[in-house]
């Protein structure tokens, strides 16, 4: 069910040199659309359902301006790198660190997350966690491998995104490819296929722990209001509501 177009880390560097200062102006610092009645409930569950333990070393792939890896590290005697494709995004995170203090515990690099195993040693992780930014990968599979290459043996990777709503009523299949069609076309997003996204994970040796959805309510109210602000119309070509993503976290273990 997914839209033909597929956005490039090229396409998405370029949109968050763009547009980070708008996701700042209505989202803050936590750029996700997923979210709890807090940021404090949404990041301290995150941080326990992903398993975060004092002196760990924690990959944020797709980390856009530090907002949850400042938080996690001001909570948690741990250590986290941060990797955005965004310059305009480093450049923004690496000031937040500085304010807070964290310079020795956060540390932020540009660079696309399909090539985790050029940028960092191999086994060097003991998680690596995906804060609904996996869904702009070009090619998921090539990021879950490269990803399992810089993950200890026994460590972790934790997911949470919004995957396509799969039916077999093909008029709502249609209606669903169409606004996955609008949501990637205006967030330069490649959501994602539960089923690819699985086998990735099994094709790359991830072990995998659990699928589900999160145990919060989930509040659209910041997302509704940041499409309000820019003009952005998911629906249309289909003009009313429907369920079209699942939102889930999936948590997996690197077992050789």
């Amino acid at each position: 069910m997914s839209a033909n177009q597929i956005y490039t880390p090229a396409d998405v560097q370029r949109y968050y040199d763009e547009w980070t200062e708008r996701y700042l102006n209505t989202s803050g610092d936590i750029i996700q659309g997923a979210r709890a009645s807090s940021i404090e409930e949404l990041l301290g569950y995150t941080a326990l359902s992903a398993g975060f333990e004092p002196g760990d070393r924690i990959l944020d792939a797709g980390c856009g301006v530090a907002g949850p890896a400042i938080f996690f590290a001001q909570k948690i005697p741990l250590t986290i790198e941060g990797l955005t494709i965004s310059g305009v995004q480093k450049g923004i995170a690496e000031s937040k660190i500085d304010a807070a203090g964290l310079s020795g515990k956060v540390k932020i690099t540009q660079g696309d997350y399909h090539e985790l195993d050029k940028i960092y040693p191999a086994d060097y992780f003991d998680r690596a966690v995906f804060l609904e930014s996996l869904g702009h990968a070009a090619n998921p599979p090539l990021v879950l491998k490269s990803a399992y290459q810089v993950v200890k043996d026994r460590g972790h990777i934790y997911i949470k995104d919004f995957f396509v709503k799969e039916t077999y009523d093909e008029s709502l299949s249609t209606k669903i490819r169409t606004i996955v069609s609008n949501i990637n076309k205006h967030y330069k997003y490649n959501t994602l296929d539960l089923g690819i996204t699985i086998h990735g994970l099994r094709s790359a040796g991830w072990h995998i722990v659990y699928i589900r959805r999160p145990n919060f309510v989930l509040n659209a109210d910041v997302a509704e209001e940041f499409a309000i602000k820019h003009n952005i119309n998911i629906l249309e070509g289909v003009g009313v509501k429907i369920d079209h993503v699942e939102w889930l976290e999936i948590m997996c273990q690197k077992v050789r």
